[in-house]
């Protein structure tokens, strides 16, 4: 482990993400990370598979605000809770926590990010005029959040009834039924699913478009100067509902491809083998900001600036957009009923 401290002058060394080394934060130096960009190798999952605990101490901050906990290196501070922002029920404790098989480090500085956001925010159709003066000076947090990334083969087996519809020149419907019985098989890979409740799985895999390739053998030093979120879901939790999720996916991928009016009896089920996994820190932008006294989170990917999240909405935009809509409506009516006269 290098020492968090710069040699040149003593100020506190934080990964740069410009540069992909330790910057010192006082005269600029920069420190090299030692080379292990080999991807951390999945392993094969079994039922009794669990997450291996580090060696190494790291304080735990945990916020008495929204309950979420999060970890940095000794000797690093945090001043306030990246999920909801609070600074003043933070409690910090000296552990030893479960630390990722592997990381992606962030490319994406905070002028970068913050960037990404205000683009976003210029995007919502119905967003408040003053959310996008408040974007122009909104603060964000750089959380490496934990995920599990799966590896894993399907073999689904599905049948049912398809029906068509049609009419004849007369104007009578015609029903034609057209049983079915088939199987395919899918493959996914780097499938991830977020390790902490902070983030749902459907929210981060909107955003997950990572280069898995660029996986490093995670090392303390890409935290300097940044958080990691402490998992709170485990590892059989997330494989059983990636194994649910990912049915689902597939049952609609299927229901799409038989191109039928509608299906009956329809009876889809999926096995799964080849399970392999690991367990990584990902890189996250996260804007957690209040308006009107409710909390928005809004996630952007450290690397590529793609974002997720929610926004507010004007009552008064989508009340003229309304009015506008339907004074388009009436006025297309009054002139096909003039015509009609």
């Amino acid at each position: 482990m290098i020492d968090i401290q710069c040699k040149s002058c003593g100020g506190e060394l934080a990964f740069d993400p410009d540069s992909g080394e330790l910057k010192c934060k006082q005269c600029a130096s920069i420190v090299d990370i030692p080379e292990e960009n080999a991807v951390a190798t999945k392993k094969p999952f079994t039922e009794t598979s669990q997450i291996e605990k580090s060696q190494e101490e790291y304080t735990q901050y945990a916020c008495a605000t929204c309950g979420r906990k999060h970890i940095v290196p000794s000797n690093q501070e945090v001043m306030y809770c990246p999920s909801c922002g609070d600074a003043t029920n933070l409690t910090k404790a000296v552990s030893v926590e479960y630390l990722p098989d592997g990381i992606i480090p962030f490319k994406l500085n905070k002028e970068k990010a913050l960037n990404s956001f205000k683009d976003w925010i210029k995007r919502r159709k119905f967003a408040p005029n003053n959310l996008k003066k408040l974007a122009k000076t909104q603060s964000l947090s750089g959380v490496y959040l934990p995920v599990y990334n799966y590896d894993f083969d399907c073999f689904t087996q599905y049948s049912g009834v398809g029906i068509r519809e049609h009419r004849d020149s007369e104007g009578r419907t015609h029903t034609s039924r057209h049983p079915f019985n088939s199987s395919r098989t899918d493959r996914f890979n780097n499938y991830v699913d977020s390790a902490n409740s902070s983030i749902q799985s459907p929210t981060l895999r909107e955003i997950a478009n990572f280069d898995y390739n660029q996986t490093y053998v995670y090392r303390s030093e890409f935290l300097y100067g940044w958080i990691g979120s402490d998992i709170d879901i485990s590892l059989q939790q997330s494989c059983a509902r990636v194994r649910q999720s990912s049915a689902q996916e597939i049952k609609s991928n299927i229901k799409r491809s038989l191109n039928y009016d509608r299906i009956e009896n329809f009876v889809c089920n999926t096995t799964f083998s080849n399970i392999r996994y690991n367990y990584l820190y990902v890189p996250i932008w996260l804007n957690s900001y209040k308006y009107k006294d409710k909390i928005y989170n809004c996630y952007i990917n450290g690397i590529t600036g793609k974002v997720s999240g929610k926004a507010p909405k004007s009552f008064w935009k989508i009340f003229f957009t309304v009015i506008g809509v339907l004074a388009v409506i009436g006025g297309i009516v009054y002139l096909a009923s003039s015509l009609n006269i």
